[in-house]
Parts: C-alpha cells; structure tokens; sequence
C-alpha cells in the first residue's frame, strides 16, 4: 500500500526573509533594514508568514512615530 503524499510546502516569507541576501534579493516587499528590524523582533517574525502588508504598515508606524518624537523634541529645544 502506498503511502499518502502530502502537499508539498512551499516556502514562508520568513524563510525567505532569514534567507535573504544584502542586496535585497527578496523582491521589493522589504528593504534591508526593515528585514534586519523584522529579524529581531519576534512579534513581527510571526506575523510576518501570515501578513506581511501588516509588518510593512507596522514599521511605517514606527517609523512616523520616530520622526514625530524627533520633531517633538526638536520643537522643544528651540523654545
């Protein structure tokens, strides 16, 4: 009797991302250095196999909110 075959799996995009050279050979999805922030955040390592148009709006957020603190104290300084 033969044995059932299973789908063959293809890759997630985590693997793709651990994987990923430095020339940004994953496509156009993440930079660089959103892949090496993906890489050490372990909430976004998770999230990203399921929805990575999520990750890409998460670091967009924290991004903004970085620039927003940086005006903010900026803003500051000079009163």
């Amino acid at each position: 009797m033969e044995k059932p075959r299973l789908p063959r799996r293809l890759p997630s995009l985590a693997a793709l991302v651990n994987s990923m050279s430095p020339n940004g050979s994953c496509g156009d999805l993440f930079s660089v250095a959103e892949i090496q922030t993906i890489n050490k955040d372990k909430r976004l390592k998770e999230i990203v196999n399921t929805d990575p148009k999520r990750v890409k709006r998460i670091l967009n957020n924290r991004a903004s909110a970085a620039n927003l603190r940086a005006r903010r104290n900026n803003a500051l300084d000079l009163s």
